[in-house]
């Protein structure tokens, strides 16, 4: 098994933007593992813009494409709050990214623990 970087997600609110139920579970039981304080479930835009201007979350993690959609439209109102974000994505064509989005960490799918609390210790320091 391998060594989980440490990552201090204590007391901190992180939205996960998941089509998919289970995965997202498995997202929000992974989060809670690493400390989150509180873990916000959005499984469309709609949703997700909806929690992020009722509890702004402290970090978010956005699965790149909604069934026909891209959560693009999430992540610019995530980036317009400077709130931290990770893309997930089981998709090697990032092409509908735009360019002011590109720069965003991005994590594959399946997501394991380990990763996940990598990238999220490597965006919480910068």
């Amino acid at each position: 098994m391998a060594s989980v970087p440490s990552v201090d997600l204590a007391g901190r609110r992180v939205l996960v933007v998941e089509d998919q139920f289970v995965i997202a579970l498995d997202m929000e039981r992974m989060l809670r593992t690493l400390g989150a304080g509180a873990v916000d479930l959005a499984a469309s835009i709609p949703d997700a813009l909806a929690t992020i201007a009722r509890t702004p979350p402290d970090l978010a993690i956005l699965d790149l494409k909604l069934r026909t959609e891209t959560t693009v439209p999430i992540a610019e109102a995530l980036q317009a709050r400077a709130i931290p974000l990770v893309f997930a994505t089981g998709y090697a064509d990032l092409g509908a990214m735009p360019a002011s989005l590109r720069d965003r960490p991005l994590l594959g799918k399946p997501v394991e623990l380990a990763d996940l609390a990598g990238i999220l210790g490597q965006l919480l320091k910068t």
